[in-house]
């Protein structure tokens, strides 16, 4: 055996390696994820108990409360290592020039369906580069460039580009502000962090879900509870255990129901924001049927 080919064998070996301890992690993730959300089920259960027998100033009825709280934090936060975990890193020759990262929203949560470039100035592509659609479940990038296509860019374009999101209609999201200087083997990492808002100019989740191709079967369709501002993926599972599992029941809510379901977040704002959403889908469906 050459010594090339004992490089070889050696690199796949790691690979192998490397690959296996990301999938123990997110399976270890994993199952610490099923038991918060079981432990916040009991804990849901246990503060309800109490506060109806002992009241909300019981020691007790405290210490749950902050109990949960913690909880909601102890899932928020492996939420974003499952994310994180499941990103399966560009494999570049050592000649390639890597580009890759996140985009992410502002609480670190992945959006997908966006399209990374390298551009220039005026926000104008440079089509050698390529582009890269984020991944739905991580926000996740790779601009993988070819030395042939990097020599088709001149040395004063490397030196003065910038990194740049776009919608699937090609409307800029970001741009970054400093420039980006890249040669060939470069491995550059850029993480690009968004509000949902300001998505495709201020347009709700609802409409951004449409652009990113989900778009829903008619304008009557009522809207998830991930529509709604600050319920993610996982706050809508467990409004669904407590039983909300409409926009309308979810803006309806009791205040204090909803504080301890979710914990430690403007439970008026979501109510607001639910009621808001559901007027904006009545009118669409107005609209829609030519009203």
């Amino acid at each position: 055996m050459t010594g090339e080919d004992r490089s070889g064998e050696l690199t796949r070996t790691l690979g192998e390696l490397f690959e296996g301890l990301r999938e123990s992690r997110l399976q270890a993730l994993d199952e610490l994820d099923q038991i918060q959300t079981m432990s916040r089920v009991l804990l849901q259960y246990e503060a309800r108990r109490i506060h109806e027998r002992f009241g909300e100033d019981y020691p007790r009825s405290r210490f749950v409360k902050a109990s949960l709280e913690q909880n909601l934090d102890n899932i928020k936060g492996i939420e974003l290592e499952l994310e994180i975990a499941g990103i399966e890193v560009a494999e570049v020759e050592e000649n390639q020039t890597l580009i890759h990262g996140r985009v992410v929203d502002e609480r670190f949560h992945g959006v997908g369906g966006l399209f990374v470039s390298i551009s220039d100035e005026e926000g104008r592509a440079l089509t050698p580069f390529g582009r890269a659609e984020t991944d739905a479940s991580s926000g996740y990038y790779a601009l993988v460039v070819d030395p042939d296509a990097l020599a088709r860019v001149s040395e004063a374009a490397r030196e003065d580009v910038f990194l740049t999101v776009r919608t699937r209609r090609g409307e800029i999201v970001h741009q970054e502000f400093e420039p980006l200087t890249i040669a060939q083997g470069d491995r550059k990492t850029a993480e690009v962090v968004l509000r949902r808002e300001d998505l495709i100019g201020g347009a709700r989740q609802t409409e951004y879900r449409r652009e990113a191709g989900h778009e829903a079967s008619g304008a009557t369709e009522e809207p998830d509870l991930e529509d709604v501002w600050g319920i993610g993926p996982k706050r809508a599972v467990l409004l669904r255990q407590a039983g909300i599992t409409s926009v309308r029941a979810l803006s309806e809510a009791e205040d204090e129901k909803l504080k301890d379901i979710l914990g430690n977040i403007d439970v008026q704002k979501i109510k607001q924001d639910s009621a808001a959403l559901l007027e904006r889908v009545r009118g669409e469906s107005r609209q829609y049927n030519g009203g």
